[in-house]
């Protein structure tokens, strides 16, 4: 799933040349750390905020996301 929707390419082009969004990347917890027995995958990032758009292109990828995997977003 991190992969199927990975961001690196974006995030190494903002690092390298300060063009497109800044994206940061995704922090896989450790399902041990979890207080929760019923949760399968946990994690966060920082989401970009230097564009007027930014919110938008994360939220369509996340809407891609639920839809091909059936999540309610």
């Amino acid at each position: 799933m991190i992969s199927e929707y990975s961001v690196q390419q974006e995030i190494e082009k903002f690092n390298n040349t300060g063009e497109g969004y800044n994206w940061t990347e995704f922090d896989v917890y450790d399902l041990k750390d979890s207080s929760n027995p019923d949760i399968i995958f946990e994690g966060s990032t920082q989401l970009p905020d230097n564009m007027d758009d930014a919110i938008w292109k994360v939220f369509s990828i996340g809407r891609l996301y639920c839809h091909n995997y059936g999540v309610l977003f």
